[in-house]
């Protein structure tokens, strides 16, 4: 057995709280980087992700290791970053040896059998399967701890003292013990998974594994980390009383790749030898494989990962590379990532990886869990083996469909950044207090909308499904009907009853714009910490209020604001996603601005009193009074943050898609441009300033518009659009007010 006080220098537990250094224990029975058949698995990328973020945050942490898949007969405890206590293994010297006979046995066997030639592997994986049969299961969900095992963590805990015990999984689940936060560390909801094998006709043990049983373990600690949203959701219903944080697994994005090396045609599959991955490629190869071949007869497969041991002899294409140590240039020059998992649960650490270098993926509905919400869709759904093979062919085969899928991909990768993954677990744990006892965020959703009762349902829709992570925030939504005659109030009325939030209505007689933003001041001011603003054409992503409160409270900004994303009609010009995408372009997470924009925004509300700000009526029927707005705000002292992953998605109807639409589009955003110039700074010298940049734009675009002819249409759109800007800009500077939004009412 290792002692938990064996390192040299570890700060001894019967120190006073304000002397020592905080404490966590993890009861696992893994260990990162040396479990068989498991050291490249999307679970130990997980696990090694939330050891990795206790550490950064000076934990002394130490990792009850009992009855270990390992694949070495020893270790190296000089290079390891925390302590190991286990009964199933003991130090010599700087090594630490394994000397429990099962963990020996298993180590001693995954060390031959990953050296067998490849048909030798098929063949004892297929024996493996056998035995299992003949035991009453075919895929083990997880084992539960020893009696043994049991008392050794009680008393290691008991000797550690810990802040934070995390149990990696339900069955290392084993009781609470004195008075640490108490966490489990969930990968999925077990039942479901439960569910997903046996409707597929596969065994599973333990048997009779259940949604109480579950329940049971879960609310015994209390604390309960979610792998993703849906999740999350899952589990409050499960155990309302229990705190709920989602923690996505963690991937470094490189947002800047541009994707030169694509190999067209190169696919790739990446995998450890769980018996989900096994079943979803063998699938693949003989049921999507050879429609796909005949489609692109260049296309080829390289797969990755442990699973590559269990699949024997592959089709022409195939190339089965095993366990690499970086898989960076395999991703540079793969086209598309396949995902054809058909039973499982969880987030898919595959697909996350897939989308952190920016590859197009065809998946299933199983591989897609957790997603659902996040919208441009950064993968192509398939749920039959028909549909997989077409829309690997579309990808292949248009490359404009590739990059879009691609730069979807890129965006939705934000969300599973370390800086974004871990805001809540950091939150509730720094705090060491109950969720009750933590001072709940006042905040509140105001829509305005005028005649687009069809459009209404969707956003409340969305907001609907806001996760509100760790408990952190109250919402309140309020619709702020501009319609003359209340049109949206029967809406309000029906939507209110199965509203899991309150839903007020507010119905503003005055028309414009200015009259409905500056109505939503009135209703939060005294009453809410913050105002968080959408538009009535646009839905949000399930985590998009969580996103806007992380990056607030990661900046201390007085205004959060984040990306808009368009969703236009099938058949729309790309000209159209292009334009609508610079209005509320993408910059870093936590980046500082120097603009804001109200179709995505999270105000604090003290602010906005104690800088004396308003919407300028001025603008009530031109628009841009968000911009003017904000730039006030800065102006006064405020800061505007971005945050990458508070996603909304606006529907573009089909009259807003012609070119004359998106050219008067322009002239307003260059009039109320010149407008705010003039307002904020006013005098002669801004007049002159604004007048040299309006003139600077119109010969920009002008001398670009033969490039344009060459290039295409979209090129050409976007220097006419400067022209047309800068000509508006010149009207605002002329004194001309351009009433795009004008009402006949």
């Amino acid at each position: 057995m290792i002692g938990a006080d064996e390192r040299s220098g570890a700060v001894r537990a019967d120190l006073p709280p304000a002397w020592r250094r905080r404490k966590a224990v993890i009861v696992t029975n893994s260990l990162p980087g040396h479990d068989a058949g498991f050291a490249k698995s999307g679970h130990a990328h997980y696990f090694a992700g939330i050891i990795a973020n206790l550490l950064e945050r000076g934990f002394d942490t130490v990792l009850v290791v009992v009855a270990p898949r390992l694949d070495c007969l020893w270790l190296d405890a000089g290079a390891l970053p925390y302590r190991i206590a286990s009964p199933a293994l003991r130090r010599a010297g700087s090594r630490l040896i394994v000397t429990a006979p099962d963990a020996i046995r298993s180590a001693l066997a995954w060390l031959v059998f990953t050296r067998l030639p490849r048909p030798l592997q098929a063949l004892g994986s297929g024996a493996r399967v056998l035995f299992r049969k003949a035991r009453g299961y075919v895929h083990r969900l997880g084992t539960r701890m020893a009696d043994a095992d049991t008392g050794f963590v009680a008393r290691t805990i008991q000797r550690e003292r810990p802040d934070i015990i995390v149990y990696d999984g339900i069955f290392n689940a084993c009781g609470r013990h004195g008075d640490a936060q108490h966490w489990v560390l969930t990968h999925e909801v077990k039942y479901q998974r439960a569910q997903s094998f046996h409707e597929n006709g596969i065994a599973v043990a333990p048997a009779g594994f259940s949604r109480e049983a579950e329940c049971a373990v879960l609310a015994e600690a209390g604390n309960i980390i979610a792998i993703q949203w849906d999740d999350a959701q899952e589990f409050r219903r499960l155990t309302p009383q229990c705190q709920v944080v989602v923690v996505p697994v963690t991937m470094n994005v490189r947002p800047d790749q541009d994707r030169r090396d694509v190999i067209p045609g190169r696919c790739i599959f990446v995998g450890s030898g769980s018996f989900h991955n096994v079943n979803g490629i063998r699938w693949f190869l003989a049921s999507c494989w050879p429609g796909i071949r005949q489609a692109q007869p260049h296309a080829t497969l390289d797969i990755f990962g442990t699973v590559c041991y269990r699949l024997g002899d592959l089709p022409k294409g195939v190339t089965a590379h095993g366990v690499a140590p970086d898989l960076a240039a395999a991703y540079a020059h793969a086209a598309l990532a396949v995902v054809p998992l058909r039973i499982g649960s969880g987030l898919k650490v595959k697909l996350i990886e897939a989308l952190a270098h920016g590859i197009p993926v065809v998946t299933t509905p199983v591989g897609a869990q957790g997603l659902s919400g996040f919208l441009p869709r950064p993968f192509l759904l398939a749920d039959s083996a028909t549909e997989f093979v077409a829309q690997c062919a579309r990808l292949i085969a248009s490359p404009d469909l590739a990059r879009d899928i691609s730069s979807a991909a890129r965006q939705c990768a934000q969300r599973f950044t370390p800086q974004s993954a871990f805001t809540d677990f950091i939150a509730a744990t720094e705090a060491q207090v109950t969720p009750d006892a933590t001072p709940a965020i006042r905040i509140c959703i105001a829509i305005p909308t005028f005649r687009r009762l069809d459009l209404l349902p969707n956003v409340l829709a969305g907001i609907a499904k806001q996760t509100v992570g760790a408990r952190s925030a109250v919402l309140d939504v309020v619709i702020l009907d501009n319609n003359p005659d209340g049109a949206a109030a029967p809406l309000a009325a029906l939507s209110r009853a199965e509203f899991p939030f309150p839903l007020h209505y507010e119905h503003v007689a005055a028309a414009g714009l200015t009259a409905v933003r500056n109505r939503a001041l009135d209703f939060v001011a005294g009453r809410f910490d913050y105002l968080a603003m959408i538009d009535d054409d646009e839905v949000p992503e399930p985590q998009w209020i969580d996103e806007l409160v992380r990056v607030a409270r990661r900046t201390r900004a007085e205004v959060v604001v984040g990306p808009v994303v368009p969703i236009v009609p099938p058949g729309a010009p790309q000209w159209i996603v292009d334009l609508r995408a610079a209005e509320t372009p993408l910059h870093p997470d936590g980046a500082l601005l120097r603009d804001g924009w109200s179709c995505n925004a999270l105000v604090a509300v003290p602010a906005i009193a104690a800088l004396g700000v308003r919407f300028d009526p001025a603008l009530n029927f031109a628009g841009g009074e968000d911009q003017l707005f904000f730039r006030q705000m800065l102006a006064a002292g405020a800061t505007i943050a971005f945050a990458a992953g508070a996603t909304v998605c606006e529907t573009i109807p089909p009259d807003r898609l012609s070119l004359r639409f998106n050219l008067k589009r322009a002239f307003r955003r260059g009039n109320t441009l010149a407008f705010c110039d003039l307002r904020m700074k006013g005098g002669p010298a801004a007049a002159a300033l604004r007048g040299l940049k309006a003139l600077a734009t119109i010969v920009r675009g002008m001398a670009s518009i033969p490039v344009g002819l060459v290039r295409g249409e979209r090129a050409l759109v976007r220097y006419s659009c400067d022209v047309v800007t800068g000509v508006g800009m010149l009207a605002g500077l002329a004194g001309r007010m351009y009433p795009a939004y004008q009402r006949s009412d």
